[in-house]
C-alpha cells in the first residue's frame, strides 16, 4: 500500500506511463476524495466503480482535465446526498 504521497505519485505517474495516459490529465486529490465519498455515503465497492466509470466517460468524450474535476466535484455532492433519497 502506498503509504505517503510520495509513493501514491511514484505509483500513479507509472500506471499513467504503462496506460498512455498524461499526467495533467490526472487530479489525484479529485479522484480520491469521490472514491472516499462514495465509498462513506453509498457502498464501499461504488468508490473504485464510480471512479472507473468517470474515467471512462471521459475518455470516450475528450478526456478534459477539467470536465474531470467538475464531474467528480458533482458525483461527490450526490453520494453525500444518497441515502436520504426518497426511493419510493
Amino acid at each position: 500500500m502506498a503509504s505517503t504521497p510520495d509513493e501514491l505519485a511514484a505509483w500513479v505517474a507509472h500506471v499513467a506511463v504503462r496506460l498512455g495516459v498524461p499526467e495533467d490529465a490526472i487530479d489525484v486529490d479529485a479522484l480520491v476524495g469521490l472514491a472516499d465519498e462514495v465509498s462513506d455515503h453509498v457502498a464501499r465497492p461504488a468508490g473504485p466503480l464510480t471512479t472507473f466509470l468517470l474515467g471512462y466517460a471521459l475518455a470516450a468524450g475528450d478526456g478534459d482535465a477539467t470536465r474531470l474535476r467538475i464531474v467528480a466535484q458533482d458525483l461527490s455532492r450526490i453520494a453525500a446526498s444518497w441515502a436520504d433519497r426518497d426511493v419510493s
